[in-house]
């Protein structure tokens, strides 16, 4: 054997020890737009939606481009196989992948990854750009999608949407700019947005909105000493909640709420140590006797937490680019976070 074959086959070992090795892995994409979203379908592939039209595909272990058709920026993504990926965005944008395209039988020009879906209710607000922000589902049951409201005399209208196969339909309105939304069983949906918004469907209704707010003073008797006016009202950029019902909230100044809020008393964030924005949230229920879920939290200047029973512990993954999104698997054995010039960091565990 020669030293060019020997040095190939130690190359060929060399990658495959480092894509098992467990830890923080920053894998390649073939992008360098800003990645918004990830979703990972059951026993499938996973994808990432962003900036330009970016839809990337991870098929055995490496990831790929789609072909969206698109320039829109993408901000949600969720599917129930590689079939079955439906994807959200900006200019009331939306998108489904059915698997990859049959080629026609006339030799004629491959049509696009993935097809465009109609959406309802989403008509332009004069010169704004409407969001479509995110996505989640549970097979079977609800298909909920939340962003951007059109305004009338300063009323907003038509941010909560539905997937109903063939199209994404607005069935009203929640509050003001909608930007997180979860599923953790059928017939429940949490939501979250600006001015501390955050409102649980249940039961066939949605309970009463909560509007979460953080105390700049120190406490007195575990309560904010300020009025309600005179407290912050953070933007709470996302929500995880899974089928045991806990979770997350995470938004602006660092804030990391853990999911359910207290019966009593205030519902303080989990120390974090930064004031930074916190983009997105993500988990996995624990399989221990005691219950519980895993969550991690990611941000700007590569902030990644992982928090679980009160605690945020910081993790380092070797990138400092602005993280936007993250994707838990329901084990746990791998965390997928996405963010700024295309970077994805994958935790293999």
């Amino acid at each position: 054997m020669n030293g060019f074959c020997r040095l190939g086959i130690l190359s060929v070992l060399a990658l495959a020890l480092m894509a098992c090795k467990a830890g923080w892995v920053q894998e390649n994409t073939p992008t360098d737009q800003d990645l918004h979203a990830i979703f990972g379908v059951p026993d499938g592939d996973v994808y990432a939606v962003g900036a330009g039209g970016t839809v990337l595909r991870r098929k055995g272990g490496q990831w790929q481009a789609l072909e969206s058709d698109t320039e829109a920026d993408l901000y949600g993504v969720w599917g129930t196989s590689d079939e079955h990926v439906v994807i959200v965005g900006e200019n009331c944008t939306a998108l489904e992948f059915n698997g990859e395209p049959a080629e026609p039988p006339d030799g004629g020009e491959m049509p696009p990854d993935l097809r465009a879906l109609a959406v309802s209710g989403c008509t332009p607000d004069g010169d704004k750009i409407r969001i479509i922000r995110n996505i989640d589902g549970i097979e079977g049951g609800h298909v909920a999608a939340v962003g951007d409201p059109r305004y009338e005399d300063d009323v907003p209208s038509n941010n909560f949407f539905l997937y109903e196969g063939d199209q994404i339909r607005s069935t009203g309105n929640l509050g003001d700019r909608l930007l997180g939304v979860s599923t953790p069983i059928a017939g429940e949906i949490v939501v979250s947005g600006t001015n501390g918004f955050l409102r649980h469907h249940r039961d066939g209704s949605w309970m009463e909105a909560r509007n979460l707010r953080l105390c700049p003073v120190a406490l007195v008797d575990e309560a904010c000493p300020l009025a309600e006016e005179d407290q912050i009202q953070p933007i709470l950029w996302d929500v995880w909640v899974g089928e045991n019902g806990q979770g997350a909230v995470v938004g602006t100044f660092g804030g990391v709420w853990e999911y359910p809020p207290p019966e009593e008393g205030a519902w303080l964030p989990v120390d974090t140590g930064i004031d930074g924005d916190l983009r997105g949230v993500h988990g996995h229920v624990l399989e221990r006797e005691e219950g519980g879920s895993e969550v991690f939290a990611v941000g700007g200047y590569g902030a990644i937490f992982r928090v679980q029973d009160g605690k945020a512990k910081r993790q380092v993954s070797g990138s400092n680019e602005d993280f936007h999104g993250v994707w838990v698997s329901p084990s746990g054995s791998d965390v997928y976070v996405v963010g700024a010039k295309g970077t994805i960091v994958h935790l293999i565990r």
